[in-house]
């Protein structure tokens, strides 16, 4: 089946580019409405032409009104196992087994063929699963969306869900590797920092997961790339679908591109929803003064790293090393 995932750490972005993504009219998803009636196990034969009439404007998350693309946690727990929704660690390519492949299979193709949609097009936040859903479905391909770690984490320490405050032994990623409970414990058991920890340890699980999938399946998206040119982000994306050389269905356009009403009508909900993000940044006011040299035990970090000490982000910046102190008051959701 021709089956596609938009991965990321959550609070990245991921959910604009999904909803943007699947208001093509050869997209299939499943919605929130599958996932929250699971017992009924619908397949969403309607979702694609719902998401394109005003009912697809009520995207807004925590509203009562609401029909958007969904994660399906409880539907698949229902349907399959918790397995994808409730592991303590990523899942790899070795915790597939024949009855979780003919599930997971059969789920998806089901689906597919109840939608009638030439790509489906399926979202999930945390770990990468990658390598299990890349043995499950060996020609998919993965969209990994990464938004800058302090943005991330500074929307964690905001989310009731966010079982942080309480020990890493109460969220939803397990225990912390050794490293970074040593770091944890050594800055205080700081929040901050352990917000900060929990990016980088989902990271790692993208970046180890990503060295397994050939460069043909997998792109990587920065959130702040699609919000300044959020329609050549968007042609990227189905560049890489292949989606530009696909054949349109009888009744449907004829350019095959992401443009005309289905894009305007995105372009519009984009505009609005990256200024809301952009105005949480501002609102957020994080305060930065330069920090060079950098000290010895980040000079090896990646670029793609985000150190927090103390309850502060450093982070390679163009003049040396940047440092920015998070303020959690006054935020807005």
């Amino acid at each position: 089946m021709n089956l596609a995932f938009i991965v990321g750490t959550g609070r990245c972005g991921s959910s604009l580019i999904h909803e943007i993504l699947a208001r093509h009219e050869d997209i299939g998803f499943i919605s929130n409405i599958d996932d929250n009636l699971s017992r009924l196990n619908l397949k969403g034969r309607w979702n694609n032409q719902l998401f394109r009439t005003p009912l697809g404007r009520l995207t807004r998350k925590g509203s009562l009104l609401k029909f958007a693309p969904s994660e399906a946690y409880k539907l698949i727990a229902r349907q399959i196992s918790p397995i994808y929704e409730s592991s303590d660690r990523d899942l790899a390519a070795g915790d597939v087994t024949p009855w979780l492949e003919r599930h997971f299979v059969s789920f998806f193709e089901a689906r597919q063929r109840a939608q009638g949609r030439p790509l489906f097009l399926h979202k999930y936040t945390g770990w990468s699963r990658m390598g299990f859903f890349g043995q499950l479905f060996p020609e998919a391909r993965f969209i990994h969306i990464v938004r800058d770690g302090r943005a991330v984490a500074n929307s964690w320490l905001q989310m009731r869900w966010w079982g942080g405050y309480r020990g890493p032994e109460n969220w939803l990623w397990g225990g912390l590797p050794q490293p970074y409970d040593t770091e944890w414990s050594e800055n205080n058991r700081s929040y901050t920092r352990l917000a900060g920890i929990g990016w980088k340890v989902l990271m790692d699980s993208y970046e180890r997961a990503s060295r397994e999938v050939s460069p043909d399946r997998y792109l990587e998206v920065r959130y702040e790339d699609f919000l300044v040119d959020p329609q050549k982000t968007i042609e990227s994306i189905l560049a890489f679908l292949n989606w530009r050389g696909h054949q349109p269905s009888a009744g449907t356009s004829t350019n095959n591109r992401f443009t005309g009403r289905e894009v305007m009508r995105s372009s519009t909900i984009c505009r609005r929803r990256s200024s809301q993000s952009w105005k949480r940044v501002s609102v957020t006011s994080w305060s930065n003064t330069a920090m060079s040299p950098a000290p010895s035990a980040l000079r090896s970090c990646d670029e793609r790293r985000h150190n927090i000490t103390n309850g502060r982000l450093v982070v390679p910046g163009t003049n040396g090393w940047v440092g920015y102190t998070l303020h959690s008051h006054g935020t807005s959701r």
